[in-house]
């Protein structure tokens, strides 16, 4: 790259004559000076080449000149140039005379541009180049973490309803591998697999160990959501032995199937107590033969001790024991039985003969009704009067929300801790029950409940009007 200058025909040029120096060379004789070619940012280019040259007669250095051209590619198909020029005849006070005026500097600045041709030239790589930079990748250690924001689990339903012709009933196996979590991820998946095209409305899970049963309505949640099933009611109870080592978790499982299995309806038979665990189990079978039924879907025997129970293990029944500690009713059974001939009303009560009688509850419940609601546990706090109330109260409203009343419900489960807690709710239950019709019933200790200062938990099934 050169630059005539008018009048002396001589260019400003570098080029090597064996000392590698530059100089000033005549016009035609152009050395090929070098520039160098920098990509200042986008689009932008920098040309830098520096220029050596002696003042006129004289051996001593006379300055440098660095000539730098900028470029804005594309469009812009001329430079702009800018010159830095540094003397250093200026240190001593004194500017060496040359030849070759500044003004040859100044106008071949100007007056250096470039053409169409030049533009390819800097859109390549030259090799005295700069490496692009690479850029410098972040140890992820030295990433500052994002908080991650879980979204809140789905609350469970209070109170759920389904078609009484369509009822299908399952329980979980049991399992001593894992801690109470991993085994209720396992037993859910179980019945999830088993349930297949069925809706699961309701989930009963019995808890033994130190696990915390707080946990269980949590898990089902998350289990429910990840599978993308609605979301049953569930209620929790800690029992004193599940009969297997290690064994932290057992669920009942009630679902809809997508066709009728019960044309005729069910019959909800009441626990039936025993002396033992085979006595207890007859009475049920007394029970489901006076009530017409067929097949016995479901049944559920409380213990006070599974060591003395030893008939358990030929039994299509779940067996829990009730408490760690003895307690004061040797066994009880309770089922769900399916009938072979439809009962005249909506819901029968029944007292078969052979069976003991009570003014506080039935011994069976027959139903036909076309849909029954199940609630979820309502737990009371505390042990005053009141507080059995307030439970029952509240437990009112929750069927209110379901479209039922007490007066529709024809099967109680109670869990109370103690004994005390069991003669008070037989004291106020009948303030929101109808005592002519007292409704089908299990009410016994347990070993705890999903929550502290706890006296007793109570759950219902009634018709849908």
């Amino acid at each position: 790259m050169t630059n005539d200058y008018l009048g002396e025909s001589r260019s400003l040029d570098t080029h090597s004559d064996g000392e590698h120096k530059p100089s000033l060379g005549k016009s035609g004789n152009y050395s090929g000076q070098l520039w160098k070619l920098t990509m200042v940012r986008h689009r932008y280019a920098r040309l830098l080449s520096p220029a050596l040259w002696r003042s006129a007669g004289s051996q001593a250095l006379a300055g440098i000149v660095f000539v730098e051209a900028r470029a804005k590619l594309p469009p812009v198909e001329w430079l702009q140039i800018s010159v830095m020029v540094d003397l250093k005849s200026l240190s001593t006070g004194r500017l060496v005379h040359s030849r070759f005026p500044m003004r040859v500097l100044t106008v071949f600045t100007l007056c250096l541009v470039l053409g169409l041709g030049l533009r390819p030239a800097l859109m390549a790589q030259s090799p005295y180049d700069e490496k692009p930079r690479k850029k410098s990748k972040k140890n992820k250690k030295d990433e500052e973490p994002v908080t991650q924001v879980l979204p809140l689990p789905k609350e469970l339903p209070s109170v759920i309803t389904a078609e009484t012709e369509r009822l299908t009933f399952f329980v979980s196996p049991l399992s001593g591998k894992g801690l109470l979590t991993a085994q209720t991820r396992e037993a859910l998946k179980y019945l999830i697999g088993a349930a297949k095209t069925s809706t699961i409305v309701k989930l009963r899970a019995f808890v033994a160990g130190s696990g915390d049963t707080r946990r269980i309505p949590t898990l089902v949640g998350e289990v429910m959501t990840e599978k993308k099933l609605p979301l049953p009611v569930v209620s929790t109870v800690q029992v004193g032995s599940l009969g297997l080592e290690g064994a932290q978790v057992l669920f009942e499982a009630i679902a809809v199937e997508r066709r009728a299995v019960n044309p005729q309806g069910l019959a909800f038979i009441s626990g039936q107590v025993g002396r033992t665990l085979r006595e207890a189990a007859d009475g049920v079978s007394k029970a489901a033969a006076a009530a017409g039924a067929s097949e016995t879907l479901s049944m559920t025997c409380f213990v006070s001790s599974l060591e003395n129970s030893p008939e358990r293990g030929g039994m299509a029944a779940v067996v829990v024991q009730m408490r760690r500690e003895p307690s004061p009713t040797a066994a009880e059974c309770e089922a769900v039985a399916r009938l072979k001939t439809a009962p005249s009303e909506a819901v029968v009560l029944l007292n078969p003969e052979g069976l003991a009688k009570s003014p506080n509850y039935s011994q069976v419940a027959l139903v036909k009704a076309p849909r029954v609601a199940f609630s979820g546990l309502q737990l009371c706090f505390h042990t005053q009067e009141s507080d059995a109330k307030l439970a029952f109260e509240r437990l009112g409203k929750t069927l209110e929300s379901g479209g039922v009343r007490y007066s529709q419900v024809f099967f109680m489960h109670t869990y109370a801790l103690t004994v005390a807690a069991m003669e008070q709710v037989r004291a106020v239950r009948f303030g929101y029950l109808d005592k002519g019709r007292p409704p089908a019933s299990t009410l016994l200790p347990f070993e705890g409940l999903p929550s502290l200062d706890m006296s007793f938990g109570v759950e219902v099934v009634a018709v849908v009007p």
